[in-house]
């Protein structure tokens, strides 16, 4: 049985019943309602509604991969945005007075990238989050990860002592991050 996921999305009661049947529907009704009033309050939905839930969108053609995508998305930009910080407290505390000028500048500049970039890969994995799995903004997610680590990881490296010719790595990274938002601003154009 083909399903819209569009029509899951607005109509969950009534996609459940045409899949489920009325006798369950009403149970995942109750359930949905207080698995969102869980949730408004901080705690976990209950695990009937979660596994209803699931089994809809499964039952939708989503696998459970895919409807983890979001958190995997926004658990390596909140790692990416500790680390981040981590770091720019590190270098302004602890390498300011041992880097040159422009070697603590490039640092900073690494810093800067990854934090903001990271918001970006947040926000990414938000829309994931309530647009369900898209191609194009997993794609997009993939490629901000590879252009943080190219780009603001060899500025680390080179601060570190790495060899001048690892610097070669960084504008690759900047084109992994430029293609990425390229990529998500044709995913935005694509999202219902």
């Amino acid at each position: 049985m083909s399903i819209d996921e569009d029509a899951v999305a607005q109509h969950p009661i009534r996609a459940a019943k045409s899949l489920i049947g009325a006798d369950l529907c009403s149970r995942y009704a109750a359930e949905r309602e207080k698995g969102e009033y869980e949730r408004a309050q901080g705690a976990k939905p209950g695990f009937v509604y979660h596994a209803m839930s699931v089994a809809l969108q499964m039952r939708a053609g989503k696998s459970e991969s895919q409807m983890n995508t979001s958190q995997r998305t926004m658990s390596i930009a909140a790692v990416s945005l500790a680390l981040a910080t981590m770091l720019g407290a590190f270098g302004t505390h602890a390498l300011q007075s041992v880097l040159t000028e422009r070697q603590f500048s490039s640092y900073q500049t690494g810093v800067t990238y990854q934090f903001f970039h990271s918001l970006g890969l947040l926000a990414i994995g938000v829309l994931q989050r309530q647009h369900g799995d898209s191609v194009w903004l997993a794609r997009a997610a993939n490629l901000l990860v590879i252009g943080m680590l190219l780009f603001a990881g060899s500025i680390y490296a080179l601060t570190a002592g790495a060899p001048r010719w690892f610097g070669m790595v960084a504008p690759l990274g900047g084109l992994s991050l430029m293609a990425g938002w390229l990529i998500f601003f044709v995913g935005v154009r694509k999202l219902p």
